[in-house]
């Protein structure tokens, strides 16, 4: 006779467990600023804002994993409007799904204490945290892989197909987000065998068989139904050729992947020696619920030692949810333990106690360093020049221009599109040749891109594109010598008084800005000037603007270095146009009268200037640009 599922225990204690789901969503909702987590987060969301807005997968927009994770974001923008709290609020749904998952199992396995302990721990494990709100496939994968494990433990229990089902179901929506959740069909396939294998009345080859097709056919089906609206060829290309190329680029190191995971492990040690105590009680007990976690977190390990390109940090979260459930068993032991030392063979259990309690010991130990690292956490990376570029490209585009980058998030954040076939130019589309320079010129042309960033080093490593971009664009912004914008047709910085004068053989002077002719003692001038490197400089030059009357007095003056020290000349690039603004504060006690502004570079350890030169007139002074417009001071 099967045995239905009984929701035990006190209703408070399904209470806590909700509480402490409902502190971790609504904490990580209201804590979701941060400029980027990781570069994937902009490939995630421009390709799902690409989605949404009518272009298909595989066949326009290039992408290397099954359709959920994109689709379940371009869902959530129809819900939640376009923006990046919007894709990070539902990171933060599917870690909770995790969260749920892994009390699930915890709590069959060791009660409810043991439940909320596992809770508590996946929450407050640094990358957990991390990722649970960041726009990554990896976590909602794992936890989906989870969410289908804990359904098989009451398939278990129960011994309910519909348990099997929805198990299938809930491992099916794992693979359509990320395929490397598949070894999870192994544990819950061993499930099934222990289920048929230890009941009561004993099951046939068949009906193991029946079952196996059951949990199959839940997982394969909507997989295929999902995979079938795609055209088969792209799909093919993007989702099979692709990876596999890609291994050719990135070798298998399982030496450096061991090291890698070993590194993880160490910085996870608290929660280590938790589950490594939980996970020799489970073999001691001899559970079937806990020889599937170890043999899941097993399988998890394989699957990353075996993995091309292994990137540590977001790839390594699936070692986690099996390390939380049997922490949690852990604690869950040594609190029923401590709560019978009194009785009269708690002797006979001192040892294991003793190994908890050390266990415990190594957790509290690493716990303020865990809290640290999440109280640093909670917002995410700043960047000024990210912000700026964002401001800087929504000034000099138009709604419905398209801009190609190697940081998709700038883009996104400036919601301006990027050409769909370019939501992703990551190394390892570039270094696969699945992106080439010719394809890059050609989408260039195609999509009549206004602005290409070349921003992270990636689009760098096709230098045929860069040669094109700089013959058919202009530099408009640098941020040092990674960090550059340029803008398709004319120069957009064209100075208010434009002129064409040398400093030296490597700096020219385009021309200036100037606010207004007249000012009192005291008062502020207001200048822009315009320069243009005409090559690579290894010298750092002050630019000086002086205030000056015809018998040499200075008025007011300001030196410093291009852009207050933002942009020293030994970051010019070849053809780039700096605008350098200065607010000029004029003395006090300046005499009234009619003055000249003079501008000009030195060598701050020689003071020697640099000369300046018309090309057309020749030398206009030994040192100096002096600008037209007479300023007057005072009446």
């Amino acid at each position: 006779m099967r045995k239905r599922i009984v929701w035990r225990n006190a209703p408070y204690e399904w209470l806590a467990l909700a509480s402490l789901l409902a502190l971790f969503f609504f904490w990580q909702v209201n804590h979701l600023e941060g400029f980027s987590w990781d570069y994937d987060e902009g490939v995630f969301l421009v390709s799902a804002w690409e989605v949404d807005s009518g272009y298909r997968l595989y066949s326009e927009v290039f992408f290397a994993q099954p359709p959920g994770f994109i689709s379940s974001i371009a869902w959530a923008f129809r819900l939640g409007g376009i923006s990046v709290a919007t894709g990070r609020a539902l990171m933060v749904l599917y870690a909770t799904i995790g969260l749920l998952a892994v009390a699930l199992m915890a709590r069959e396995l060791g009660g409810s204490l043991a439940g909320l302990a596992a809770v508590a721990l996946l929450a407050i494990t640094p990358d957990f945290f991390l990722w649970s709100k960041a726009v990554m496939a990896d976590l909602p994968s794992a936890s989906l892989a989870a969410l289908a494990m804990a359904l098989a433990f009451y398939y278990l229990r129960s011994r309910e197909r519909r348990w099997l089902v929805l198990s299938g179901l809930a491992l099916s929506a794992s693979l359509l987000i990320k395929l490397y959740a598949f070894p999870a069909f192994i544990p819950i396939a061993l499930l099934v065998f222990w289920r048929l294998s230890r009941g009561d009345v004993p099951q046939s080859r068949m009906d193991f068989v029946k079952e196996i097709g059951l949990l199959a056919a839940s997982i394969a089906l909507p997989v295929l139904f999902c995979l079938l609206i795609y055209d088969p060829q792209y799909l093919y290309d993007q989702m099979l050729a692709f990876p596999l190329q890609a291994k050719k680029a990135f070798p298998l190191n399982v030496a450096s992947n061991w090291q890698a995971i070993w590194n993880y492990l160490d910085e996870n040690y608290g929660l280590l020696s938790l589950a490594t105590f939980g996970g020799l009680l489970l073999l001691a007990k001899r559970r079937a619920g806990g020889m599937i976690i170890i043999i899941w977190l097993i399988l998890a390990t394989v699957g990353l030692l075996t993995h091309s390109p292994l990137w540590p940090r977001h790839h390594l979260i699936v070692l986690l949810l099996p390390s939380a459930v049997l922490g949690g068993v852990a604690i869950g032991d040594v609190w029923d333990r401590l709560r019978r030392l009194a009785a009269p063979i708690a002797s006979q259990r001192m040892l294991p106690l003793l190994m908890g309690l050390c266990a415990v010991a190594f957790y509290s130990s690493a716990l303020p360093a865990t809290l640290k690292r999440d109280v640093g956490l909670s917002v995410g990376p700043q960047t000024e020049i990210g912000e700026e570029a964002v401001r800087f490209i929504s000034a000099v585009t138009n709604p419905n221009d398209f801009v190609i980058t190697d940081e998709q998030m700038i883009a996104f954040r400036a919601r301006r599109r990027v050409p769909p076939l370019l939501c992703d130019t990551s190394f390892k589309r570039i270094q696969s040749e699945y992106l080439t320079a010719n394809q890059l010129i050609e989408v260039s042309k195609k999509y009549d891109a206004q602005v290409v960033l070349l921003w992270s080093d990636r689009l760098a490593k096709l230098p045929g594109y860069v040669r094109w971009v700089k013959a058919n664009y202009h530099l408009v912004k640098s941020y040092g010598a990674r960090h550059q914008i340029y803008q398709k047709g004319q120069h957009p910085m064209k100075a208010q008084h434009p002129m064409q004068i040398n400093l030296g053989d490597k700096i020219t002077f385009l021309g200036y800005d100037l606010r207004e002719t007249e000012v009192e003692p005291g008062g502020t001038l207001y200048l822009t000037l315009y320069w243009q490197a005409r090559a690579k400089m290894d010298t750092s030059y002050t630019v000086f603007t002086h205030l000056i009357d015809a018998q040499g007095y200075i008025g007011a003056q300001k030196d410093n270095l291009p852009c207050s020290g933002e942009a020293p000349t030994t970051g010019w690039l070849e053809g780039e146009v700096i605008v350098d603004e200065y607010e000029i504060l004029v003395r006090p006690d300046t005499p009234p009268g009619k003055y000249r502004i003079e501008v000009g570079m030195y060598l701050l350890e020689s003071m020697k200037r640099l000369a300046a030169v018309d090309e057309d007139r020749g030398r206009l002074s030994e040192d100096r640009v002096l600008l037209e417009p007479t300023i007057i001071v005072g009446d």
